[in-house]
């Protein structure tokens, strides 16, 4: 039965892990995305952005 409970929580945080990574990528690409219009629209010598 511990091990029935071991495998779900297993199983559970494989699931999450996998869950997270993929919006995570789904975030990188968007942040990409805007970083290349960023680029085209102000051309590539000046900055866009300020820090």
């Amino acid at each position: 039965m511990l091990g029935l409970i071991l495998f779900f929580l297993l199983v559970a945080l494989v699931f999450g892990l996998g869950f997270a990574t993929t919006i995570l990528f789904y975030v990188a690409i968007a942040l990409f995305i805007i970083w290349i219009i960023g680029i085209f629209a102000h051309g590539v010598g000046h900055r866009w952005y300020f820090w």
